[in-house]
């Protein structure tokens, strides 16, 4: 099974739930008994309709017109959609009960992280397909991105996180995400000096690549600080 045929048993996957949750909300409906199932019936609709168009937005956003560029997009077009999946049954479990806020929490602050190293590789990546002399710069880069993101997620699953963002811990944390940075300036500050000196074509290239990323962001970003808590409050309502 290739990439795209897997993304399409993903999507169909997710259009099954919808259909079953709409099915058991409207057989609850006709019966005349709005029940707790009925709420949580609904609010399984209300999240398989977010996440699938999070999904398609994801697929329309992610084709580079730049060959070279290709490769990342289609990566980060996958693994983002699986994240999006992986969103759906989570909320879907919290919605029914399966697991508690807590770890509904957690699994989502695992997915924050996730979709944050993906996409900062996937920029470095692309300065690298684009300027290929910064390449010593991006293999330390990606080091530190995977540094940071782990020293991260060891925090959200410590029952001690605040113990050890008060010591040697989270200096180490500090210090890596400071590097991180740096070492993303550097290599932001040198790709576009080599720009400067190249034809304007390749320049509004190798940016009209990169613009998937930053527009995947903003989807996740709408989606977890928007989306998500309205649909809160509308499982709140049942």
């Amino acid at each position: 099974m290739n990439r795209g045929q897997l993304r399409s048993v993903l999507i169909k996957l997710m259009l099954g739930c919808l259909i079953a949750a709409a099915s058991v909300a409207v057989l609850t409906i006709l019966i005349g008994e709005f029940t707790d199932t009925t709420g949580k019936a609904l609010g399984t609709v209300f999240a398989a309709l977010i996440h699938i168009g999070v999904v398609f937005g994801l697929v329309s956003m992610t084709t580079s017109t730049v060959k070279e560029l290709q490769k990342s997009s289609d990566i980060v077009a996958n693994i983002s959609i699986g994240i999006a999946v992986l969103s759906f049954f989570t909320s879907i479990f919290g919605i029914w009960d399966v697991i508690g806020g807590e770890t509904l929490g957690k699994l989502y602050m695992t997915y924050i992280v996730a979709l944050f190293v993906l996409l900062h590789g996937k920029t470095l990546l692309d300065v690298q397909t684009v300027y290929s002399k910064v390449t010593p710069y991006v293999y330390v880069n990606y080091a530190f991105v995977v540094l940071v993101a782990c020293m991260i997620l060891g925090l959200v699953y410590s029952p001690d996180r605040l113990e050890l963002i008060s010591g040697f811990y989270g200096r180490a944390l500090a210090a890596s995400a400071i590097v991180d940075v740096t070492l993303g300036i550097i290599i932001a500050v040198m790709h576009r000096l080599y720009l400067q000196q190249h034809p304007p074509e390749q320049a509004v290239a190798a940016r009209g690549g990169m613009n998937s990323g930053v527009r995947i962001v903003l989807v996740f970003l709408f989606f977890f600080f928007v989306l998500w808590p309205l649909s809160r409050i509308f499982f709140g309502l049942f």
